[in-house]
């Protein structure tokens, strides 16, 4: 697959009575649901906005038991409570993002986030200089926001100052298909995009990262406080990181991808599935000079291959049991 796990700044989440999100229908602390992961590869339908629309998800295809807890903390009893004094709500992903957030009756502003990435681990970006409004209430089909904010990122390798600026909408309103025949009306689709340049010091010398997100939620407003759906698609370019990350969430479990659908090219063999000691690779000449790349469940690479011949094996005898693509 081209694409692996979303690192994304904000993650928001909201429902409202009558289409709209307001404080008073905002998730509260302790609140939680489970989305399963999909295929990445899954189209965003970011052309199909407007009224009386559907998002068809309903054959896209996923990762049977790999799901992601989504739950709604109070900031002040986090481990990183400290970096953001001012957050009233934590917005957890399970074991990979956490947002904070405060609120006032006319507005939800996002105060920074924390999230591992594969290459970096933790990575806390924090709006103490300016944040950024990411709705404005009531925030209804046809409203849009769009703000700045600055701080400083800290890194594993590295700290320093960040800029950013988003838009924010509602940009639809419709029917969802999901798997198992599930299908939602009255939707409301929240879009956001958004952009984060950072300048910080690795070992005494400076560097420039660039993030750009577009992420899509999807909510069954007056039914219940968190997302149906998320599909998000973040690329990273640095002198230290070039990598284009997607995720895709959905409350409904798909059926199982299998080696053949994640190929998707008749010119394409993988093989044995499941593996044990390696992976084997055959196709088309066609494809001489691309790069194999084989990804964990959480869209990491654990092994990177250039393909120089019809055969290419990759060797998978080291790795943790689980699924891989």
């Amino acid at each position: 697959m081209k694409k692996h796990l979303l690192l994304a700044s904000t993650l928001l989440f909201g429902a409202g009575l009558f289409a709209q999100f307001t404080q008073d229908n905002e998730p509260s602390v302790g609140s939680g649901t489970t989305l399963y992961l999909l295929d990445s590869n899954a189209v965003n339908y970011a052309e199909v906005s407007g009224t009386g629309v559907t998002w068809d998800y309903s054959n896209t295809l996923g990762y049977p038991g790999e799901s992601r807890l989504i739950t709604i903390l109070e900031a002040s009893g986090t481990a990183d409570a400290a970096s953001f004094p001012d957050a009233e709500k934590a917005i957890a992903i399970e074991n990979f993002l956490v947002n904070y957030i405060s609120s006032t009756a006319t507005e939800r502003i996002s105060h920074g986030f924390v999230f591992s990435e594969p290459q970096a681990g933790d990575v806390l970006a924090i709006f103490d200089e300016s944040t950024a409004t990411v709705m404005e209430y009531p925030f209804a089909f046809g409203d849009d926001t769009d703000d700045t904010f600055a701080g400083s990122l800290v890194t594993g390798f590295g700290d320093g100052d960040l800029s950013g600026s988003l838009d924010a909408s509602i940009d639809g309103t419709g029917t969802l298909l999901l798997a198992n025949g599930v299908s939602h009306t009255d939707v409301s689709r929240y879009k956001i995009e958004e952009t984060i340049t950072a300048n910080i010091e690795v070992f005494g010398f400076p560097a420039l990262i660039n993030l750009s997100r577009v992420q899509f939620e999807y909510y069954k407003l007056g039914e219940s406080d968190l997302p149906l759906f998320i599909h998000s698609d973040v690329v990273i370019t640095s002198d230290l990181l070039n990598q284009d990350f997607s995720v895709v969430l959905s409350s409904e479990e798909a059926d199982e991808l299998s080696a053949n659908d994640i190929a998707s090219f008749d010119a394409i063999e993988v093989y044995p599935n499941p593996a044990s000691d390696i992976i084997n690779i055959k196709m088309d000449n066609v494809y001489k000079g691309t790069t194999a790349t084989l990804h964990d469940a959480m869209g990491r690479v654990v092994s990177s291959i250039e393909v120089t011949n019809n055969h290419t094996t990759i060797p998978v005898d080291g790795l943790t049991q689980g699924v891989y693509l």
